[in-house]
Parts: C-alpha cells; structure tokens; sequence
C-alpha cells in the first residue's frame, strides 16, 4: 500500500527450471490391482538429503486408510501401499514431507 492509500497487484509468474524434478509421483502399472499400489516417488533435487516422508491413503471423504514412513533416498523410491482390504473406488495418496510447504497429492482408483 502506497502513503496515500493506494495499491496494486503484480504480475505472478511461474518459473519452471529446466531439467529440475524435486519431488514428483506416480504410479507404477496398475493402479487397480486388487492386493497393493504401487507408488513411485521420484527425489530428484541432488541437494536434498535422504529423508523421511509420510506416505497416506485416504477416501475422498477424508478419512484414513493407512499411513506409513517412508525413507526417501535420491533416485525412484518405490512405496508399495495396501489395497487388499479396500472397496472399489477413487483414493487419495498423500506424500508429506519436512522440505515441502504442502503435501503432494495423487489420485488412485481401485477395481
């Protein structure tokens, strides 16, 4: 805000660096495989030092299905994640970490 009380907004600009992963998800093969779901965590940012991270499940009404700590290493960490005792439907993966302001999110869907 200006002295005499006027304001305005800047521009907001992304910025994207080239050849930068950080932290990124998906999920391996199938994601409707009846036993578990595989998710794979891509640590990419050479600066960041192994880690712990929370990994959950969640219908989409919030609620918990399973939670577990996981180890991130620099490179593709594999979680592999319950699914055996799920009903059919769409979930969502968490990944909570201390070097992230938010957690990361995915969707999963179970046949």
């Amino acid at each position: 805000m200006d002295a005499d009380g006027t304001y305005s907004f800047s521009r907001v600009a992304a910025v994207q660096l080239e050849g930068y992963v950080g932290i990124h998800l998906s999920l391996s093969g199938h994601p409707s495989n009846k036993t578990e779901i595989e998710l794979l965590i891509e640590y990419g940012d050479p600066s960041l030092a192994a880690a712990a991270a929370t990994v959950e499940l969640r219908d989409l009404q919030g609620r918990l299905q399973t939670r577990q700590q996981v180890d991130l290493i620099n490179g593709t960490n594999r979680v592999r994640i319950p699914a055996s005792g799920l009903s059919p439907g769409t979930y969502l993966i968490q990944v909570r970490n201390a070097s992230l302001a938010h957690p990361l999110s995915l969707r999963a869907v179970k046949q």
